[in-house]
């Protein structure tokens, strides 16, 4: 169970191995990592809990990461 006082982070990577590098490193830290391999699954997951910090890629498979937000 994360515990709540920790800051979390939403990694946003379609590549496995990346999402994986980023995560370990930032793991360390301290932080509660959350992850999301689509645009689309980001914005649900910050919508549905707000992170402190997004870790984004800009080439994802369904939008931009340099795109605004569609509108909900």
């Amino acid at each position: 169970m994360a515990d709540a006082a920790l800051p979390k982070i939403l990694i946003v990577e379609d590549t496995p191995s990346m999402a994986e590098l980023y995560a370990a490193f930032l793991d360390r830290s301290g932080y509660e990592i959350r992850f999301a391999e689509t645009g689309r699954a980001a914005l649900a997951a910050i919508r549905a809990d707000l992170p402190a910090v997004v870790l984004l890629d800009i080439h994802l498979p369904d939008i931009s990461g340099l795109d605004p937000a569609p509108a909900s």
